[in-house]
């Protein structure tokens, strides 16, 4: 049996335990003359398994189907009976081909979509430069440029789907699509469920359901984000003050401060947060806090949590969450800021639980 058989045959029984995993799974086509497949197949049978890809060696094109397709060599590789078609004289450009054949470059690494295929050329000056460059990563991600290839994902770009999820780490930590922002294509990239929202970005969530995103929404950081990304500033109508429920708010996808500020609450409550209006301090504890100002008729509404014996607050405008405050004095001074660019003296504040509803109000003596 010849070798080139013993190490397809050792791909295929190292790896048709992936086979059943749509995300680890990968089928990868390989053209290469016997020259290239000898300095280069003991690279390629050691990372496929790792990488979760299925080796195929093909000998024509034609035989992939809406697959990546590596390709060894430029377009001077001597044809055989692994390779009876040169694919790189076709694929290369005449300028591609003049500065490997000069030696001006000692590398050409090209990506092309054909008939359904995506497919990677890795072309050296000579057989050992195509063998360096299909060893070696060409951008941050740590893949090797063949694996690159055989995974379609950019050799020179490490994050291929600009997802902020370098295309290593979602191939061999996260088990993630490095080439779909959104893995299970629920809505949410697959970034903010790992980084935020600590959420399987391979199964499907019901972010349109009320209930299941209070569920997540259980910590402020990821409140403040999913209201960033999803929520819109609505006023009330002129000379009305309407006090959104949380379910509606979400429903609506927006509201105005203290309809934010209210859903945030709401979400932290659900989660087991306490309801304070912070006459003792507690950690885990928020409340709403409506804010007046003299000589201002609008008023401002934030959620105020307590983290570590430190005030935070989120609440809607270019900047949703801030903190750590060391008592209430401070963060009205800062949300003022915000507001007016200059601190007035505060009238009164008062405290608003989940409901809406005002639980104590404090006037400036």
């Amino acid at each position: 049996m010849r070798r080139t058989t013993i190490i397809l045959l050792s791909l295929l029984i190292c790896t048709s335990s992936l086979i059943d995993n749509p995300i680890s799974a990968r089928i990868a086509y390989v053209i290469s003359n016997q020259i290239d497949w000898a300095l280069n197949s003991q690279l390629l049978s050691k990372v496929a398994p790792k990488y979760g890809i299925i080796l195929r060696r093909v000998t024509n094109l034609s035989l992939a189907k809406n697959a990546n397709v590596l390709i060894l060599g430029g377009h001077l590789a001597p044809t055989d009976e692994w390779m009876p078609k040169n694919y790189a004289e076709e694929l290369l450009n005449e300028e591609e081909k003049s500065k490997l054949e000069s030696g001006k470059k000692a590398v050409v690494i090209k990506t092309v979509e054909k008939n359904g295929n995506r497919i990677t050329i890795i072309a050296g000056y000579n057989r050992y430069n195509t063998s360096l460059a299909t060893q070696s990563n060409y951008d941050w991600d740590s893949l090797p440029n063949a694996v690159e290839a055989m995974l379609g994902t950019d050799p020179r770009q490490g994050d291929t789907d600009n997802d902020t999820l370098p295309d290593d780490k979602e191939v061999l930590e996260y088990l993630t699509d490095p080439l779909s922002i959104d893995t299970d294509s629920d809505g949410e990239s697959d970034a903010v469920e790992i980084l935020v929202y600590e959420t399987d970005p391979k199964k499907p969530e019901r972010w349109q359901d009320f209930n299941t995103v209070v569920r997540i929404l259980n910590a402020p950081k990821k409140i403040s984000r999913y209201m960033e990304d999803h929520f819109t500033y609505y006023s009330d109508p002129e000379e009305e003050d309407i006090w959104q429920k949380a379910r509606e708010t979400f429903y609506r996808k927006g509201g105005d401060c203290e309809d934010y500020a209210i859903f945030a609450l709401y979400c932290l409550r659900m989660n087991g947060w306490s309801y304070d209006a912070f006459d003792v301090l507690r950690n885990n504890s928020a409340a709403v806090m409506g804010i007046t100002w003299y000589g201002f008729e609008e008023g401002h509404a934030v959620m105020v949590y307590v983290m570590d014996g430190r005030y935070y607050v989120i609440h809607n405008g270019l900047i949703p969450s801030e903190g750590p405050f060391p008592d209430l004095e401070s963060l009205i001074d800062l949300i003022a800021q915000r507001l007016f660019f200059f601190s007035p003296p505060w009238e009164a504040y008062f405290f608003i639980n989940e409901h809406g509803e005002i639980t104590e109000i404090v006037e400036k003596g």
